[in-house]
């Protein structure tokens, strides 16, 4: 009520050319911030346990005090807001604390994938200009040989006891520091996060979400999960990625515990087990490895009240495989790494219908469109494109793409979809997956589901790459399962039995140690197409 009154006493002073409207309601919006979500659950739930990694656990107010220590130590080396500061490390508690600790102060993460090359990794950070980097004592090296490349860091900050002469220990800051809330002023509209693309056409775009965006697309995803302070929601996505964060951010909001870990699959399930695990995200091929594990009914998997499918086209053989294993708790998210979550299915609604991915989400709007932007009627597939509080696709740094998938406020996902009666949503594929194979268009997710149907194969990735008559040649990339050997003769024979001529892989290669993935675990067929490029010219 109190804050009512302040924005209609604002109002009026600024009709009456009193004080600035906008700044006195941006003083309002202090409280939409990560860090006040944070500070807000440590007074509800100060001694709950917060957050779990291996042997660390942290109550609410243990973990709050932990990143008031960070982020004033921050503030002490330097840094303040508006900085960027680059993160590259593993799944760990500390990378939880900088999470909260950079928002608090107005700076701004930008994560690093570590599974990009060095190369890649300077060219992202070129960008940004980091003021510092915070790094795993696991890529104490990888930094090192970056160092003289890197003009603006001003600050290394080591997790760990094996960083070299010129970088700071990440306790060592935590213990000289004030454990009061931070002195800085952040609002909703300030810049909080880089989120980076998923990389699947390119090397990752950024766009650079605000507060009020990260907040708002975990809030939603909190109440569409119905996610509470009862629940232990377990973290297997990298915390450098959109989806970790998420995860961790509504946690927090919800009062809930999270535990993070460093996806294998038995230690995904043995935490399950042991930590009474009620709500978890996972990808399909992260599921597909845990379909493997022997004795998979051993664990007690009872607290499971959902688990959520994420990142990548969901076959039907994992699903029932899901179904089988884990019963009638599975559920789907379908969204992009610029939208968040924008359709979800509850597990009741999965078994109503498993072939589509949900209903649309809290306060998000979708339209499916034909090539000149005209929507099409249910039952009819165009391209998915949408708009919601949770979205950022201005890429800050690639005014190009900002205006080539960004337009008119609506964000163009280049997803093919469609809707049904019901308003369920069925993603059919990408508009990039179209390979002109002479005079035929082949949709290449229809030819991986054919693929992956045959029982030696784990997974498959079909690509055109560049062919002397047919301008395009069918090129199947797959994976065998642990033990099973797979000849280039027998996926096409396989595929003849099932798929019109035109659709069938001329060639096919095998990858044993599997494919390239993104954070979100979504297939990089630019880099498959770079790797086979020359296949048609051979």
């Amino acid at each position: 009520m109190a804050r009512l009154q302040k924005y209609w006493q604002a109002k009026n002073a600024t009709e009456n050319e009193g004080p600035n409207f906008r700044e006195v309601m941006r003083s309002i919006n202090m409280a939409a911030n990560i860090g006040m979500a944070l500070g807000k659950s440590a007074i509800w739930y100060p001694d709950k346990e917060a957050l779990v990694y291996e042997d660390t656990r942290l109550t609410y107010r243990q973990l709050n005090e932990r990143v008031n220590k960070l982020a004033n130590g921050l503030l002490d080396l330097g840094l303040k807001k508006g900085d960027f500061t680059s993160v590259l490390s593993l799944n760990r508690s500390e990378y939880a604390e900088i999470s909260f600790a950079l928002p608090k102060i107005g700076a701004i993460l930008a994560p690093l994938n570590y599974r990009l090359t060095p190369n890649e990794m300077e060219t992202l950070l070129s960008q940004c200009r980091p003021k510092a980097i915070i790094l795993g004592h696991d890529f104490v090296e990888v930094v090192n040989t970056l160092k003289p490349r890197l003009k603006s860091v001003q600050h290394y900050i080591v997790i760990g006891n094996n960083g070299k002469d010129y970088m700071v220990n990440y306790e060592d800051i935590l213990g000289s520091s004030a454990i009061n809330e931070p002195d800085v002023a952040v609002y909703s509209d300030d810049p909080t996060y880089v989120n980076y693309s998923s990389g699947t056409t390119g090397l990752p775009k950024a766009s650079v979400m605000s507060q009020f965006n990260n907040l708002y697309g975990c809030l939603a995803k909190m109440i569409d999960q119905q996610v509470t302070q009862n629940d232990v929601f377990l973290c297997a996505f990298p915390q450098y990625g959109r989806i970790g964060l998420s995860n961790l951010y509504e946690s927090v909001l919800a009062g809930a515990k999270c535990v993070i870990i460093n996806f294998a699959p038995d230690k995904f399930m043995e935490i399950i087990e042991k930590e009474k695990v009620t709500v978890t995200d996972i990808a399909p091929v992260m599921m597909s490895f845990v379909m493997m594990l022997p004795n998979l009914r051993k664990y007690d998997t009872h607290t499971l009240r959902a688990i959520y499918f994420i990142g990548s086209k969901l076959t039907q053989d994992t699903l029932e495989a899901a179904w089988n294993t884990f019963g009638d708790v599975v559920g789907e998210y379908y969204g992009t790494t610029e939208t968040g979550a924008i359709v979800m299915a509850t597990p009741s609604q999965k078994r109503r219908k498993p072939q589509s991915c949900g209903l649309v989400t809290t306060n998000t709007q979708i339209r499916i469109v034909d090539e000149i932007g005209n929507d099409v009627n249910c039952g009819e597939q165009g391209e998915i494109i949408t708009i919601n509080p949770a979205l950022n696709g201005n890429y800050v740094w690639d005014p190009e793409s900002t205006s080539k998938f960004l337009k008119d406020g609506w964000f163009h996902t280049e997803d093919l979809g469609m809707f049904d009666d019901d308003g369920y949503l069925y993603v059919t594929g990408r508009t990039k997956d179209m390979i002109i194979s002479g005079a035929y268009n082949v949709f290449a997710p229809k030819v991986e589901e054919v693929i992956q149907s045959h029982p030696k194969i784990l997974e498959s990735a079909v690509i055109g790459v560049p062919h002397t008559v047919w301008g395009e040649a069918v090129v199947a990339v797959v994976v065998p399962k642990p033990g099973e050997n797979i000849t280039e003769a027998e996926i096409i024979e396989y595929t003849k039995a099932k798929l019109p001529n035109w659709e069938c892989p001329k060639y096919v290669r095998v990858e044993e140690k599997g494919l390239p993935r993104n954070p979100t675990a979504k297939i990089l067929k630019r880099i498959l197409r770079e790797k086979y490029a020359k296949i048609g010219a051979e």
